[in-house]
């Protein structure tokens, strides 16, 4: 009786998780997100522009050639790897923080992924680190071509949209922003990028994607 009520329990264990991996996906198909974002301060803002000021923060970053689309999903593929598993943990010993060499660690998907190019063929995509950790707590990435660095505290001008994203859609509206932000005095306009924060499945217009430009005081 007692091994039947186990398979029971077991049995309930599983039917909940399913429900709520349904439920989960079902959220982010219309755009309903639970993942952890960066905070970030809104200093002006004028319809679909921002100015945004971002605390530092940890990312995981790759570097990808090819175009945009074949960029995105070779370093998307290399960092879910690193976060789901593809790694090395850093345990307390003595005080100090040691990286283990037969464990592994699973952290939380976390959202925007950000890419931006580098030059003509190379782009770069990145993770941020979920904010429990420090630069010295992070796993250690089995894969060399896994980056993992503090982003200072920057300011960015900020387009938001939804849709698909795509490199023209970033070039498009970056240049808008440049126009938007030439006048004001908010800072020289850099390099661009695109911050996407829904799975493929989202519903278009649901998604919420942006496009970004840092600022150099």
């Amino acid at each position: 009786k007692c091994y039947g009520l186990f398979n029971g329990e077991k049995s309930m264990m599983k039917w909940l998780i399913l429900i709520g991996a349904v439920f989960s996906a079902g959220c982010s198909l219309i755009g309903i997100r639970t993942e952890e974002v960066p905070q970030y301060e809104v200093i002006h803002a004028e319809r679909v522009y921002e100015i945004r000021e971002y605390p530092s923060y940890l990312i995981a970053e790759t570097k990808v050639e090819g175009d945009y689309d074949e960029a995105v999903n070779k370093g998307f593929r290399r960092l879910a790897a690193y976060i789901f598993g593809n790694n090395l943990s850093r345990r307390s010993f003595q005080n100090e923080l040691q990286v283990q060499p037969d464990s592994s660690e699973k952290m939380s998907m976390t959202a925007p992924v950000e890419v931006m190019k580098e030059d003509r063929t190379f782009w770069s995509v990145s993770f941020v680190m979920p904010s429990q950790y420090t630069i010295d707590s992070l796993p250690t990435p089995k894969d060399p071509r896994v980056v993992v660095r503090e982003m200072g505290n920057r300011k960015t001008a900020v387009f938001k949209t939804s849709g698909f994203h795509s490199e023209e859609k970033m070039q498009k509206h970056a240049e808008g922003l440049r126009r938007w932000i030439e006048p004001k005095e908010f800072g020289e306009a850099l390099q661009a990028s695109i911050m996407v924060y829904d799975p493929p499945w989202t519903l278009p217009f649901f998604r919420r994607t942006e496009i970004t430009l840092a600022l150099r005081p």
